[in-house]
């Protein structure tokens, strides 16, 4: 069996559970653990709460769902430069960060438009071990949804092609991952919330070309 796991320090415990399991584990990117999870390439994977939402694709209950209260340090906004209409350059492993940056630039008033190139960008949008390393004037998108709802943000979930249960709990830092029955309801708030802020990601082609996109 083969698993797509997220290449980021809070994971760690989680990819010796998958071990000593006898599973195959592939460390990677989400973006790329989506990837391979959608062309079979994996049997399950850990994947963005929202892309998964998006693409309609139905999380484990009884598997690991990642997610946090306050300044999470996972996914961080940090302004380059402020002014009228903001620049914004979101990583494109996030899709999780991408649709919490536009919630909060738009619940702020704030004018921006994406950028393609980070050196053009007036603010970025970083997560996991990037994020934690940021300093200066830094919005923790995860501390500004516990201020507006009062809400975990379950910002990873997992699925699988397979029957599968792990009901792992652990804490790393002020990261947490237990199963997502356990925070069923802060999940459904987490995507009905973004939904209206999200952007689907594409599908990606099978064959050749879809391998290429998941190594």
């Amino acid at each position: 069996m083969r698993a797509a796991l997220l290449s980021i320090k809070y994971m760690e415990p989680l990819t010796e559970h998958f071990d000593v399991r006898g599973w195959e584990v592939v460390r990677t990117t989400p973006e790329r653990s989506l990837y391979m999870f959608l062309n079979k390439y994996v049997d399950l994977a850990v994947v963005s709460s929202v892309a998964a939402a998006s693409l309609s694709l139905e999380p484990c209950f009884k598997c690991p769902a990642i997610y946090g209260s306050g300044p999470i340090e996972n996914v961080k906004l940090k302004f380059l430069r402020r002014g009228n209409k903001v620049k914004l350059w979101v990583t494109p492993q996030s899709y999780t960060g991408r649709a919490l940056a536009v919630w909060f630039l738009t619940n702020r008033g704030m004018d921006f438009a994406f950028v393609e190139d980070p050196k053009n960008a007036d603010a970025l949008v970083l997560i996991g071990d990037e994020a934690r390393e940021l300093g200066g004037d830094v919005v923790d998108l995860g501390e500004a949804w516990e201020e507006a709802f009062g809400r975990p943000l379950v910002y990873a979930v997992t699925v699988s092609h397979v029957p599968f249960q792990l009901e792992v709990r652990y804490s790393w830092r002020n990261i947490r991952l237990a199963p997502l029955e356990e925070v069923l309801d802060a999940y459904l708030h987490t995507v009905s919330t973004l939904k209206n802020y999200w952007i689907r990601p594409a599908v990606p082609p099978k064959g050749l070309l879809g391998l290429l996109r998941s190594l």
